[in-house]
């Protein structure tokens, strides 16, 4: 997730706002000269910006903002994990003797507990629910980047998300649930 979030922030950030605002500000230092010039630049600006942004497509921006909200849900997750052994911790050291137990076997016992937690039925199957929901709507917005309908160039996009084929490798030999195979070019 965190390597999908920096991949499209990337995109977004350096191969389309910074070529796109550097292109606008060279067209208003030495093209235009009227008002309406310039309004015009602006508009071919934003509407690349937007095109490129994904933002002009419904169905593939509908996709991006369940991939952006599952990172979310994770996100939270692990936060109410780390509140939960921020508390264990805390009641660890208020119910253990100072002089009885030395500092690493206190850290022993919190490592244990906090493992326990970790290997728990319950943890371990939300992680993979929530990893398995996440790469369906990773495999949807792979295809849809692919697919016909995609008026814009966005194979870096694509090969930026699944630089080393890892993506297109795990959907197309999961036969059953990801008939397709995604097929694009790795540069």
């Amino acid at each position: 997730m965190l390597s999908f979030l920096q991949n499209v922030l990337y995109y977004m950030m350096v191969e389309v706002l910074e070529p796109n605002w550097v292109k606008l500000e060279e067209a208003l230092r030495h093209q235009c000269t009227t008002v309406d010039e310039v309004l015009k630049a602006h508009m071919e600006c934003l509407d690349n910006t937007i095109r490129q942004c994904l933002l002009s497509s419904q169905s593939t921006l509908k996709l991006l903002f369940k991939l952006l909200r599952m990172c979310t849900i994770f996100s939270n997750q692990v936060k109410q994990q780390v509140i939960k052994f921020t508390q264990i911790r805390d009641r660890m050291e208020l119910h253990s003797d100072a002089g009885s137990i030395g500092k690493r076997e206190k850290q022993a016992r919190l490592a244990e507990r906090i493992a326990a937690e970790l290997n728990g039925q319950a943890a371990t199957e939300g992680l993979m629910e929530l990893g398995q929901e996440f790469d369906g709507h990773l495999r949807n917005f792979l295809h849809e980047l692919h697919g016909p309908k995609s008026k814009v160039n966005l194979l870096s996009l694509k090969n930026r998300i699944d630089y080393n084929g890892y993506y297109q490798d795990q959907f197309s030999h999961t036969s059953s649930r990801f008939p397709f195979h995604l097929g694009w070019p790795l540069v």
